[in-house]
């Protein structure tokens, strides 16, 4: 009768250990996630530019230095320190400046935005930026991009 005892009271914290917590394969799948972040921007670097305001054009546009995607992230990113009035943002190709990417509208500071998925290794590109709030002068952008 107690070894009875003793089987189901094993049994019983193997249950709930199941039942609770997470399995070792279940903690060993979460950590590369972390990891894929981390490299990817890791990665980053910074840019700085002036956005025309509507008085240039509302097509104007304005460009950072080249890029080249690198194997650290499958995508390009964006993170502006300083954006003062929403602001488009695109990635263009650097051989014929052809945007791959629809504009995306970026009106907050400090947190990432995808701007491009899927962006093959090499692949050369600038970031383009255009005045999405009407406002009618230069505006300085800047922060950090990671790809």
């Amino acid at each position: 009768m107690k070894r009875l005892f003793s089987v189901f009271t094993l049994m019983a914290v193997c249950l709930a250990g199941v039942l609770v917590g997470p399995t070792a394969s279940q903690v060993a799948s979460a950590q590369p996630q972390v990891g894929v972040q981390t490299t990817c921007y890791g990665g980053r670097v910074g840019f700085s530019t002036s956005v025309a305001g509507t008085n240039a054009g509302p097509d104007e546009i304005s460009y950072t230095g080249k890029y080249y995607a690198s194997p650290r992230c499958n995508d390009i990113n964006i993170r502006f320190s300083a954006n003062p009035y929403a602001t488009y943002v695109s990635a263009f190709r650097c051989r014929d400046l052809s945007r791959f990417t629809n504009w995306k509208l970026i009106s907050d500071v400090g947190v990432w935005h995808v701007v491009a998925s899927n962006v093959i290794n090499n692949t050369c590109f600038y970031l383009g930026f255009k005045n999405g709030s009407g406002y009618r002068y230069f505006h300085n952008v800047s922060g950090v991009t990671a790809f």
